[in-house]
């Protein structure tokens, strides 16, 4: 009878708290199983970067692992001729911009779409593209490049509001310094890797 009654209790508890195979560091919401955006571990515990906890989440806002680190943005979207356009921007403890990151071109539909373009190679295709750079207020520190040889660099719409006019998504990016000139901060690495990420907020019609 004992084991009967801790078998039914079980069952409810599952029920209302949906059971999940539970991470040591899950994320906020949790990533569900049938998500495209698979969830990482931190794989480097050595690296010495910056992070940022700074934002405002009456616009929008998002988070990611960055490289070891979990860092927050302020989100902005904007969609036009039915493709959205995300800015994720980190701000420091003056409010300064420090960590921007754009996703460009992605579908106006709920899917997972893989970031196969840099934002700056101008994509005739309008492949969905991403860019990350590392700002002191106005002036760009260090930037980089999408790294175009992964595979698992993605984007995932999870819901549209096209009523209040909010979008909901995941996403995970690797970007490479790009070389351009000699990198200015330390706490930059060859690759910045975001992981476990999320953002919500309104987007604007444009």
């Amino acid at each position: 009878m004992l084991t009967r009654l801790i078998f039914i209790v079980t069952l409810v508890i599952c029920n209302n708290f949906s059971c999940h195979d539970a991470n040591p560091d899950d994320s906020n919401p949790i990533t569900p199983r049938d998500s495209c955006i698979v969830y990482e571990y931190i794989q480097d515990s050595n690296s010495l970067i910056n992070a940022y906890n700074k934002y405002d989440s009456t616009p929008g806002f998002g988070y990611a692992t960055k490289v070891n680190l979990f860092s927050y943005f302020n989100m902005a979207s904007y969609l036009s001729d039915s493709k959205f356009l995300f800015h994720l921007i980190s701000l420091d403890e003056n409010k300064l911009t420090t960590d921007y990151i754009i996703f460009a071109d992605i579908p106006n539909k709920i899917g997972c779409f893989e970031l196969i373009e840099d934002l700056r190679n101008g994509s005739v295709n309008k492949f969905s593209e991403g860019y990350f750079s590392n700002w002191d207020d106005d002036i760009v520190v260090d930037s980089y490049s999408l790294d175009t040889s992964r595979s698992d660099n993605k984007i995932e719409i999870v819901s549209i509001d096209t009523v209040n006019k909010i979008i909901e998504g995941r996403f995970t990016c690797s970007f490479v310094f790009s070389k351009d000139r000699p990198k200015r901060s330390p706490y930059n690495l060859d690759t910045m890797r975001f992981f476990n990420g999320y953002f919500i907020g309104k987007y604007k019609v444009e």
